[in-house]
This record gives C-alpha cells, sequence and structure tokens, in this order.
C-alpha cells in the first residue's frame, strides 16, 4: 500500500510540474514571445480572507448504523507567498503568477473504540490551496518625475486555475474511511479502526489533484517604480467555479478576497 501511495504521489507530482510548464507556455505564446521580450518579474506575498465554518453535523453512518463522531473546528485566512512575471504591451501588462497558501487546522474524530464518555481525540492536519492565474493589467500614471520616480493605479481582472487539500469533515470520512482507519490486523475499519494521521495526510496531498477548479478575479492597487526597482500592493477578489465533480473547491465559498503585496525588478 505504502509503495502504490508513493507512486501515485511521484505521478501527481510530475503532472502538477507539467501543467505548470502548458500554462506557463501557452501564456508566452498568446503574448507576443514573452520569454524572450519579459519586462518585469518579482516576488510576491499576501493574506488571503477566507472563513471554513466548524462542523454542524459531527455524526457518522455506516449502513442507516451511527459509528462515530468527526467535528472539524473550523479555519480562517492565511498567508500566501509566490512569484510572478509580466510583459508590457500597447500600455497593458500581461501578468503570469504563481502563489501558494498553506495553513494548519485541527478536528477530532471518535468512533465505537472509544467510551461514549472519551473526550474525542484532536488531530492537527494542513490546508493547501495553490493558485495559477493569468492576469491583464491596466496601469493610469498619477505621477511621472523624469522616468525615475513613476506611480500608477492599476486595474485589472483575471483568469485562474486552483486546485485544494480537501477540508475533512464527516461527510469526507463516509466517502474516504478505507484508506487511513485501521484496526489491530492492519485492515480498514471505520467502526472500530483507529486513524493514521499520516495515511491521511498522503491520501489528501492525492486527492489535490482531482480538486481542481477554474476561477476569474478583478483587482485593484497601486504601484511604484524607482529606477528598475517597483513595489506594488493591491486588492483581489476571486469568484471560484465548481470542482468537474460539481463540489466547491473550498467547502461552502464562492470566493475569496486576497491583498498582495509586490517586490520585483522592472527591465
Amino acid at each position: 500500500m505504502d509503495y502504490f501511495l508513493k507512486k501515485l504521489i511521484k505521478r501527481d507530482n510530475i503532472r502538477l510540474f507539467i501543467l505548470k510548464c502548458h500554462l506557463l507556455l501557452g501564456f508566452i505564446f498568446i503574448f507576443n514571445n514573452m520569454v524572450f521580450g519579459i519586462n518585469g518579474l518579482g516576488v510576491n506575498s499576501g493574506f488571503t480572507y477566507f472563513d471554513v465554518k466548524t462542523s454542524l453535523d459531527s455524526k457518522i453512518f455506516k449502513k442507516q448504523e451511527l459509528v462515530g463522531y468527526l467535528t472539524n473546528h473550523g479555519f480562517k485566512n492565511g498567508l500566501n507567498h509566490g512569484c510572478y512575471f509580466y510583459y508590457e504591451y500597447n500600455n497593458y501588462e500581461f501578468e503570469t503568477e504563481i502563489n501558494i497558501l498553506t495553513k494548519k487546522y485541527s478536528f477530532s474524530f471518535k468512533n465505537q473504540l472509544h467510551n461514549s464518555n472519551t473526550q474525542t481525540k484532536i488531530y492537527n492536519t494542513n490546508f493547501k490551496l495553490e493558485n495559477i492565474l493569468l492576469n491583464v493589467v491596466k496601469p493610469f500614471t498619477l505621477l511621472n518625475i523624469k522616468k525615475v520616480i513613476q506611480s500608477d493605479f492599476l486595474l485589472g481582472f483575471g483568469l485562474g486555475m486552483s486546485r485544494t487539500t480537501p477540508i475533512v469533515y464527516n461527510f469526507f470520512l463516509n466517502q474516504y474511511d478505507n484508506f487511513f482507519i485501521f484496526d489491530v490486523n492492519g485492515d480498514p475499519d471505520l467502526s472500530n479502526g483507529t486513524l493514521s494521521l499520516k495515511t491521511l495526510n498522503r491520501r489528501l496531498n492525492i486527492l489535490k489533484t482531482e480538486n481542481i477548479a477554474y476561477s476569474v478575479n478583478g483587482q485593484i492597487g497601486f504601484k511604484v517604480r524607482m529606477f528598475n526597482i517597483e513595489t506594488s500592493s493591491f486588492f483581489r477578489y476571486t469568484f471560484l467555479t465548481q470542482t468537474t465533480n460539481k463540489r466547491d473547491l473550498i467547502h461552502e465559498l464562492k470566493g475569496f478576497g486576497t491583498l498582495l503585496m509586490r517586490l520585483g525588478i522592472y527591465f
């Protein structure tokens, strides 16, 4: 089993790398061979605003029989980081951006193996959000001092693709319990088994490759450029579509806002 999971993880990492390359190459092809005419690059970091609610229902049923309880304790907001490249054409900036957010959260689990009066055990795991964006930004010059210092108001929109690790709720357990709850013999057993956090985390990472949605975003911001160094800050709101299996990318969340800071080099 461990060998099979390792092979899947390795294969999924290769798929992600190929997917990122395809998106970047598509952007380069569309916007006038950008790889030879890139006008700037840099790093970005920011704060993403979202709110995953605490479980309203913690009961786990198997064949209409109550066999356990799982409660997600909820979490919100998180720091993201990444990089960007852009190309200027006809007073527009065409950007490629990649950013990643990781947020720790906790959930508790108890099944028939535990006494009814026993307190549920708390587990910690990570939520991971990865974004690839293609943005078009229009700068409106506010101040220009002999091209030494220039400040711009920024207005833009973009398309993107996001993927996340599934969030652990009780309904997730009903679907995937056979992969990380085992009895003393190592056989899957939701009712009387013990939860393996290590196996669960591996499984979440594998399922991330299937949990993909497209997005549309709008953004406003402000940029200051001095010689060939530039810094900018802006707010972006991202509207998410559902995944291919008709679920929310992030449980009961249709979109999220992001406040970003950038530091880059202009050529």
